[in-house]
C-alpha cells in the first residue's frame, strides 16, 4: 500500500495547485493569524472577531517563515496587551483591535460628535495614529522591509457609519514618497457581512488594495498543519481521502465551487466527490506529501452511491472493493454544478458540459456578432 501510494505521486494529470507545497506568504500570515487570534481571546475573551495583526518583515524573514513566531514576539512587553487600548506592540509587529477613543476622534479629519461612538478600525490606528511609525523606527528608517497585515475581516471599504475605508487608507499609505516600508500583502478569513452591499464594499475593497499594489490572500491558514493537527487531535487511522478532503476544505481552492459563502455544504458535497473520483482515477495531486506520511491508507466511502458524502471507513480494504460504483457511473446522477465555471479549477468542479457553456456563449454573443456586420 505504501508503495502504492507512492507511486500515485507520478500518475497526476491535473494542473492545480498542491496544498502540499510550502507556500512562505502563507505560513507567515499563518503564523500572524494564530498570534492576533491569541492576543484577541487574551483581550476580549472571545474565539472570534476583528483583529489586525502587522509585521515588518527583511528579505531574511520572508526566506525563513518557521523563525515568525520569534520574530512576532521579539520586544514585546512583559506585562502583555495594553487592555487599555485593545493593542500590544513590539519590537516590528503589533496587533490591533477596533476601539472607542475620544482622542483619536479628536486627532482625525473627522472630528464630527456623530462618530463619538465609533470603534475606530486597526488599519486607521496602524497607518494614522503614529503606530507604523513606530515599527518602522524599531525597524531602521534606513532599512527596507515589506509590511504584512493579516485582519480577521478583509480591510473595509464603504461601511455605513464608518467615515473612511481602511482598504483606502493602505492605498493612501503605499502612495507617500517618504516611506520605506510598504505594505505588500494583506491576508483575511471573512468578508464582514451587514447589508446586502456587501459584494460592492469587497469589489471596492479590492480595488483598492490593487490599486495600492498590494497583494490579497484569502483563508491564510496553512492547510496542511490544520490536517496534521486534525489527525494528532483525533488519534487514530485515517483514511487518505480524508486528509485530503480536509485540505481542500480549508485551502482558497475550495471558493471556486459555489457562488456563495452560504452553499458551504454544496462546496463539501464537490469537494467529496472529486477526492473520490480522483483517488478512483488513480490520480492524487493534492495534500500528497503529507497525506502519504499520515495516512493509514484508502479508505471506503460510507455510501457507495452516493460519493459526495465527506465520509470514509478504513477497515484495511483491498483496493479493488473501494468503489464497487465507479464515480463515473454516478455522474449523470448528480446536479452538482460549479458557479463561474471559466474562473474555476476544472478538476476539482466536477459537472457543468463545457459544450453547452460555450453553446450558450455564441448565442449570447451572436446579436453583438450581427451588429458588427
Amino acid at each position: 500500500m505504501k508503495l502504492l501510494l507512492k507511486c500515485l505521486v507520478f500518475l497526476t494529470i491535473f494542473k492545480v495547485i498542491s496544498c502540499s507545497n510550502e507556500d512562505n506568504t502563507r505560513v507567515i500570515l499563518s503564523h500572524m493569524q494564530d498570534w492576533g487570534k491569541e492576543i484577541f481571546k487574551t483581550l476580549t475573551g472571545k474565539n472570534k472577531g476583528q483583529y489586525l495583526v502587522a509585521a515588518l518583515l527583511s528579505d531574511d524573514d520572508l526566506n525563513t517563515p518557521h523563525k515568525m513566531p520569534g520574530k512576532l514576539l521579539k520586544g514585546c512587553p512583559n506585562d502583555g496587551p495594553d487592555k487599555d487600548k485593545h493593542m500590544i506592540m513590539c519590537s516590528t509587529s503589533g496587533v490591533l483591535l477596533n476601539r472607542k477613543s475620544e482622542e483619536i476622534l479628536n486627532r482625525s479629519r473627522w472630528n464630527d460628535t456623530k462618530y463619538k461612538d465609533h470603534p475606530w478600525h486597526g488599519e486607521y490606528i496602524l497607518l494614522n495614529e503614529g503606530f507604523i511609525e513606530k515599527l518602522v523606527e524599531n525597524f531602521g528608517k534606513d532599512k527596507n522591509c515589506q509590511v504584512y497585515l493579516y485582519s480577521y475581516y478583509i480591510p473595509c471599504a464603504d461601511i455605513n457609519g464608518t467615515p473612511y475605508s481602511c482598504s483606502n487608507e493602505i492605498l493612501i499609505y503605499n502612495d507617500r514618497g517618504d516611506i520605506s516600508c510598504k505594505i505588500t500583502v494583506i491576508g483575511y478569513t471573512k468578508v464582514f457581512r451587514r447589508s446586502n452591499k456587501t459584494l460592492t464594499n469587497k469589489t471596492i475593497a479590492v480595488n483598492n488594495i490593487n490599486s495600492a499594489r498590494a497583494q490579497l490572500f484569502q483563508n491564510v491558514k496553512n492547510a496542511k498543519l490544520m490536517a496534521i493537527k486534525d489527525v494528532k487531535d483525533r488519534n487514530r487511522a485515517v483514511p487518505l481521502q480524508e486528509l485530503m478532503f480536509s485540505c481542500l476544505v480549508e485551502s482558497h481552492l475550495s471558493g471556486c465551487c459555489v457562488s456563495s459563502i452560504s452553499y458551504r455544504r454544496r462546496s463539501n458535497e464537490i469537494i467529496a466527490y472529486f477526492v473520490n473520483n480522483m483517488v478512483h482515477s488513480l490520480v492524487i495531486k493534492f495534500c500528497t506529501k503529507t497525506a502519504m506520511e499520515l495516512a493509514s491508507g484508502f479508505g471506503k466511502p460510507y455510501n457507495a452511491q452516493k460519493l459526495s458524502q465527506a465520509g470514509w471507513t478504513f477497515n484495511g480494504e483491498h483496493w479493488n472493493l473501494l468503489y464497487p460504483i465507479s464515480p463515473e457511473q454516478l455522474r449523470n446522477q448528480m446536479k452538482l454544478q460549479c458557479a463561474k465555471k471559466p474562473m474555476s479549477v476544472d478538476s476539482i468542479c466536477t459537472k457543468y458540459d463545457s459544450d453547452e457553456y460555450r453553446r450558450r456563449q455564441q448565442e449570447n454573443d451572436m446579436p453583438l456578432r450581427r451588429r458588427g456586420g
